[in-house]
């Protein structure tokens, strides 16, 4: 149903902590999974102290590569030009277009990847060749992530063309079990 609707996505990774009067109860393994029925995830931890008065579940944070499917047009390539896709910003820091081939640099928040992203180059879709200059700067307890992406051919229209992309979002959101 996901897949018609066109809103699809595939969680990657669920961070939780399992929270025992007071301190983190070690986690020994889990899963995740998905099928007709929807997704499933599970987790492993030590056991629970023997005189057991609070326990909390802490959802950290959520990963999925999410459906994009959507084009962006490159205006300008000397001014940076910011890309709000599904709620998360991706930076086009610099456009360089060559003979046979275009640069462009883009930078966002460290969790976030383009999966699969095309170039549409006056009218022609180029596929990624590949992703060069890789960088991760950490400013003000934040991490950015920024990167060149690697297209062959050249034009004079440009626009970027987001199939999909990858990002995790953090919660920070603990819940109360009851223990009665």
């Amino acid at each position: 149903m996901d897949s018609l609707s066109g809103e699809r996505f595939r969680p990657t990774d669920l961070t939780l902590k399992l929270i025992a009067n007071g301190v983190e109860v070690q986690k020994q393994g889990g899963g995740m999974g998905t099928d007709l029925k929807g997704i499933t995830f599970n987790s492993d931890y030590d056991a629970l102290p023997p005189d057991l008065n609070k326990l909390q579940l802490e959802l950290v944070s959520f990963s999925a590569d999410h459906d994009v499917n959507k084009q962006f047009k490159l205006v300008s390539k000397d001014k940076n030009q910011v890309l709000n896709i599904l709620g998360q910003k991706v930076e086009v820091n610099e456009v360089k277009v060559f003979k046979d081939e275009t640069l462009i640099t883009v930078s966002s928040e460290e969790s976030l990847i383009l999966t699969k992203v095309y170039l549409i180059i006056d009218g022609k879709r180029v596929p990624l060749k590949e992703t060069i200059e890789d960088e991760y700067d950490k400013q003000n307890g934040t991490i950015t992530h920024q990167r060149t992406l690697r297209f062959m051919g050249a034009g004079d229209e440009l626009n970027l063309d987001i199939q999909r992309m990858t990002y995790s979002k953090k919660y920070n959101q603990v819940i109360e079990i009851p223990l009665n």
